[in-house]
């Protein structure tokens, strides 16, 4: 069964004791990010804040923080066993957005409960976090924001960030490839500002495909719906031409001001890399005027922090993008047997697992890759290991780089191409040249030789056999485990 809203699943997250309630009195600034750091590096429960500095009477009250940052809540949010593996988390993910649900449109909803325009809007009402401490100011991160586009009306809700300017206005700033983006480029073209909502504290598969990267044109509500194996209620705003979640706790609307001349400096924001790529306020990002805010009763702010190092959301981007590469390498007929980034190099580090079946195929894993339609911020490292080797295991994909990679053959630098422009590894002069970033790619071949024969003393395989213990072998001992005592 899908949850309805956030609050459902919640209560499911009680009753498994993955939610811990704090009563103390924490600060809004910088304190309750670095207690989620460290509560996400423990992997200990979600936490709701419900004593918040300058926060005990107003219309917000409560924080939830970190609320995905497990893959066991991740598979609670999916309907999955808690213990289900990775592996079958992002099997799963990928049969069900192959049949996506179109949402609903119902006349109202608890996202409804109270209505806020004109003199009466204030962000400020909600304990909007500065999450680190180099932060230009209080942002909005783990949130949907939706956008359509003008001419084919193709709605895209995804995640980016907001700085807080004032109570009225916020701001946003899509890279320029994302879809959000291309929307406001059509906007700009047509001299009108952009209709844009935030919707915070959705049911958890809604957040969790603000995350994914699916191709252009592809509605996310519609992949919620079969994720969830329900439709998601939408409900039409009140001032804009858009549908939000119905069972959103807050939602923000406004129009976004495509006018140059009227950008503000935005930012430092600690992004996904864990690092600033400027301690100053270098980025000039369009103004959201905002025409509404309607929230529910004692509405929950869900928030998270960015950095990929310090596992909170980022788990479920590990999920989201891990799916999204393997889908690029489907539709270019690559059969991968397993694909995986890394939430502490988030997308940057792509390793891919193959049954290799011919000459140059880990190659052509890389250029597939590097040429698809998600190559704008993805696989600046990509390693290929054979079938054998556990993706999702470091240590074994350590072992298949120093066992089975020859230098000159198997390490391939694809220099100069687009890269991240968020990269802190890129000089700021470079980005300045190439707006995006420029990366050198590189594959790492950690697959052994195809060209090899099979050998009299490697037992007639074609590379030297495993010293490892039989599989049938093992899979006895399983079984025997608690009969040992261990």
């Amino acid at each position: 069964m899908a949850f309805k809203d956030l609050r459902e699943f919640l209560d499911k997250l009680e009753k498994e004791g993955e939610v811990k309630r704090i009563g103390a009195e924490v600060d809004w600034n910088d304190e309750i990010a670095a207690i989620g750091q460290e509560a996400a590096k423990k992997e200990l429960p979600a936490l709701i804040f419900e004593n918040i500095k300058d926060y005990q009477d107003t219309p917000g009250r409560k924080v939830l923080f970190n609320v995905l940052g497990t893959y066991q809540r991740i598979a609670l949010a999916l309907g999955l066993p808690k213990d289900t593996h990775i592996r079958e988390i992002m099997s799963v993910w990928r049969e069900r957005t192959k049949n996506p649900i179109k949402p609903i449109l119902v006349s109202t909803g608890p996202c409804k409960e109270v209505v806020k325009k004109g003199d009466d809007i204030n962000v400020l009402d909600f304990p909007i976090l500065k999450l680190h401490p180099k932060d230009g100011g209080r942002y909005i991160h783990w949130s949907v924001c939706i956008t359509k586009d003008p001419e084919t009306g193709w709605v895209n809700a995804a995640m980016y960030n907001s700085m807080i300017f004032d109570k009225k206005t916020i701001s946003t700033s899509p890279i320029r490839t994302q879809h959000m983006a291309i929307h406001a480029r059509k906007y700009e073209a047509m001299g009108k500002p952009m209709p844009f909502a935030i919707a915070i504290g959705c049911e958890p598969v809604t957040s969790m495909v603000g995350t994914a990267p699916f191709p252009m044109g592809v509605n996310e509500f519609d992949m919620a719906g079969g994720l969830r194996q329900q439709p998601v209620d939408l409900v039409k705003c009140e001032t804009v031409d858009l549908e939000v979640p119905a069972t959103a706790e807050i939602v923000i609307e406004g129009l976004v001001d495509l006018d140059p001349k009227n950008f503000r400096p935005e930012g430092p924001f600690g992004r996904y890399s864990g690092y600033y790529t400027s301690v100053w306020s270098t980025n000039m990002a369009p103004v959201v005027n905002v025409t509404c805010i309607t929230h529910r009763k004692d509405p929950i702010f869900d928030a998270d922090n960015n950095p990929a190092r310090f596992y909170g959301a980022i788990k479920v981007c590990t999920i989201t993008h891990s799916a999204g590469v393997w889908d690029v390498l489907e539709e270019s007929g690559i059969k991968a047997t397993g694909v995986w980034t890394d939430g502490s190099a988030h997308w940057s580090n792509i390793f891919v697992s193959i049954d290799k079946s011919n000459y140059g195929e880990a190659k052509q894993v890389a250029a597939a890759i590097w040429g698809g339609r998600l190559s704008a911020m993805k696989g600046k490292y990509v390693v290929v290991v054979d079938s054998d080797i556990d993706i999702f295991d470091f240590r074994e994909i350590n072992h298949a780089i120093a066992f089975r990679t020859r230098g000159q053959e198997d390490i391939v630098i694809f220099p100069n191409t687009m890269g991240s422009a968020l990269d802190p590894g890129i000089h700021p002069d470079s980005k300045a040249e190439t707006i995006m970033g420029k990366w050198d790619r590189v594959l790492i071949d950690a697959t052994w030789p195809f060209e090899w024969k099979a050998r009299e003393e490697w037992g007639g395989l074609k590379h030297p056999p495993s010293a490892l213990a039989d599989p049938g072998m093992v899979e006895k001992v399983k079984n025997r485990w608690k009969e040992y005592g261990l």
